[in-house]
């Protein structure tokens, strides 16, 4: 699933502007709204076949039917799922903000717009690299410690981030680095939100992986809006005007690269100690 989902976002971010190109001539508002309407008809067929084919290897005995508010209250009283959407959050907050600022960052505050090329593939690409490390990793280190010390880690690079500025191949060399340690993460949010099913059915009986899913599913699509949205209303609150960038802009700008991830990946450390079970134990009672 990481290298499907890592594949996936590289392929998308790639081919969106030449897309809008191609279908727009010259209009972007039309080339993003066929761009849109092409990727959402590829992702219906993508859940149509996975719904034609994917059979369950667990049969859950549970009547299908089931009173949706007491599962959702069975859902939050979950511990492990809980943790697992909150880490998920706070990860696709941060992936928001680094997606949407990259661009402005590299021009306004680098001064290097060439490396937009190579910073917006890496935080998705890295994706790639850290479904092959992270699974020994986390096998051995458990999700618990494992996620905590790349969050450390990565913390740690990107504090370091703003001494290399002056340098761009240290600067991306270390961008680099935080990003495939981040990612390592990702691989432990699948695992996570898988085993939040089996602490599920510990605790109430009952496994409902659809909706244990969805919630999750949630956490990243509500992620990613919020940390979009951080982003534009803080160029808004700091005058950004494109064609006249003011100091204050661009020190908004240069902060809030380093200083969002900084603050989102040590909340994601505090909430992962708080992960319930890992694979040697069994699922606790609360």
């Amino acid at each position: 699933r990481s290298i499907g989902t890592s594949i996936s976002v590289i392929l998308g971010t790639a081919a969106t502007m030449p897309l809008v190109g191609l279908f727009g001539g010259g209009d972007q508002q039309r080339g993003f709204l066929a761009t849109a309407i092409l990727f959402a008809g590829l992702s219906l067929i993508a859940l149509f076949l996975l719904f034609r084919n994917c059979q369950e290897r667990y049969e859950d005995q549970a009547s299908p039917s089931f009173a949706v508010l007491p599962a959702i209250g069975e859902m939050v009283r979950n511990r492990a799922w809980l943790v697992c959407f909150g880490f998920t959050l706070l990860y696709f907050v941060r992936f928001g903000t680094m997606i949407s600022l990259t661009a402005f960052f590299a021009i306004e505050v680098l001064g290097h717009p060439w490396m937009i090329s190579i910073l917006l593939p890496a935080i998705s690409g890295t994706l790639l690299i850290a479904a092959f490390i992270a699974p020994p990793i986390l096998a051995r280190t458990g999700i618990r410690k494992g996620c905590f010390a790349a969050c450390l880690i990565a913390v740690a690079l990107f504090l370091l981030l703003p001494l290399t500025e002056a340098s761009p191949p240290a600067f991306l060399a270390l961008y680099i680095a935080a990003s495939v340690v981040t990612s390592v993460t990702i691989t432990g949010i699948f695992t996570m939100a898988a085993e939040t099913v089996d602490f599920h059915e510990a605790r109430f009986g009952t496994r409902n992986e659809g909706l244990l899913s969805a919630g999750i599913s949630l956490a990243t699509k509500v992620g990613m809006a919020v940390g979009s949205a951080a982003i534009a209303y803080s160029l808004g609150a700091a005058g950004y005007v494109p064609t006249a960038v003011s100091d204050t802009a661009r020190e908004t700008i240069r902060w809030s690269y380093y200083g969002w991830p900084v603050v989102l990946l040590a909340l994601q450390a505090l909430v992962v100690l708080a992960w319930p079970m890992e694979r040697a134990t069994r699922p606790a009672t609360a």
